[in-house]
């Protein structure tokens, strides 16, 4: 029973973290496949092919996502390839490793509202294989609106 509820603070600290820390390491391409100047050139507003990449999604999928599903609101279990690009740019965007997992925050203000995307992509691990925990790429975890 500690897993889940590690994981579900560990989640929470993670989204209103992201909001403080600008600076770091966090932020750096190499650490979440973000590049400001490259989003700049980008036919996704503020995403581009490398972050694509670099979370498992083809870029004409991201497009897709822009062109057909912009703004509409991510759910729980969502592949992160059917999210990516439905907001544009993130103004935030940190990544962290925890036990078992890695985790993703990405977080947008559009039309004054803020929007966080947490995403995870579990280890395949027996834990997390008994669990029945998805091992086969990015999935969101939670999305929240505020504003």
């Amino acid at each position: 029973m500690k897993t889940p509820i590690a994981t579900v603070a560990l989640l929470t600290a993670l989204s209103g973290c992201s909001l403080f820390h600008r600076g770091g390491s966090d932020h750096s391409v190499s650490a979440t496949g973000y590049d400001r100047g490259a989003a700049e050139k980008s036919g996704v507003p503020g995403v581009t092919p490398e972050m694509a990449t670099r979370y498992g999604c083809s870029w004409d999928q991201v497009q897709a996502n822009w062109k057909q599903r912009r703004m509409q609101p991510a759910r729980p279990g969502e592949a992160l390839c059917t999210v990516l690009g439905r907001y544009g740019q993130p103004f935030s965007v940190s990544s962290r490793r925890a036990s078992d997992m890695q985790l993703l925050s990405l977080q947008y203000r559009v039309n004054g509202r803020y929007t966080n995307i947490v995403a995870v992509q579990y280890d395949n691990t027996p834990l997390n294989r008994k669990l029945r925990r998805p091992t086969a790429g990015w999935v969101v975890r939670s999305a929240t609106s505020s504003g």
